[in-house]
């Protein structure tokens, strides 16, 4: 293995040996070849290893050599299994399955992402995907405010109809926006061997939610959280 260090890194405190990680691998177990001449790496130039940054040498059959250690080829895809059922499946009260994920324009819950003003331009708002099928059956039309319920809570979004979700489950992803986030309704549940929560899978409904015209308007007291006072009543209560 070579190792180059740009002039600028040398003599810092960060200047060390590239092959240091490597070596540590091989040490642990790790199958990572430091032996053979340079010709078993093909195309691995000095030049094109500076430029990677990172990228680590692998070593491949001589020309003519099977490619493959196995007569089948690459490997054996085997199909996987669910063996033990989610702790929450689909039932009356909550007949869909919830799946939650990432999007192209927030990372995670969005702690930075909801910082940058043209990514909150391009997502601004949390959309729950559903099937058409599913939308036409509860009168949700695509746009439409829906509010989506688990056994554990509820958020509010906008129905997205899409035919990349299945009939039956709808996907939510798990940023935080407008108030509202995936993990109001995800379920705690967690894999008694891997010990991982099961966020990915929890049992919910969905139902359109009323125009403001046609909502019946909550009787909040004067002076609660809901309703700030006035700069008289203000004084006059302090």
């Amino acid at each position: 293995m070579v190792d180059h260090l740009r002039a600028g890194q040398a003599g810092g405190r960060a200047a060390e040996p590239g092959s240091r990680p490597a070596v540590g691998i091989s040490r642990r177990g790790g199958d990572l070849r430091r032996d053979g001449p340079a010709g078993s790496v093909p195309g691995r130039t000095l030049a094109r290893a500076t430029r990677s940054r990172g990228r680590s040498p692998v070593a491949v059959p001589d020309a003519g050599s099977p490619r493959h250690p196995f007569p089948r080829g690459k490997g054996k895809f085997i199909p996987a299994r669910q063996i033990v059922e989610a702790a929450e499946l689909p039932d009356p009260d909550y007949p869909f399955v919830l799946n939650t994920g990432r999007l192209l324009y927030h990372w995670h819950g969005g702690t930075i992402t909801r910082r940058v003003q043209g990514l909150l331009e391009l997502a601004p708002r949390l959309e729950v995907a559903l099937h058409p099928v599913d939308a036409r059956r509860l009168g949700v039309e695509n746009g439409e405010a829906v509010r989506v319920t688990s056994r554990r809570g509820e958020l509010h979004g906008y129905a997205r109809l899409t035919e990349a979700v299945r009939p039956g489950a709808i996907f939510v992803p798990f940023v935080k926006l407008a108030d509202s986030a995936a993990n109001f309704l995800t379920n705690a549940a967690f894999d008694p061997a891997s010990k991982i929560p099961e966020y990915k899978v929890c049992a919910v409904r969905i139902e359109p939610v009323p125009p403001p015209s046609s909502r019946p308007s909550p009787s909040r007291g004067r002076g609660s959280h809901h309703e700030p006072l006035s700069p008289a009543e203000g004084e006059r209560a302090g």
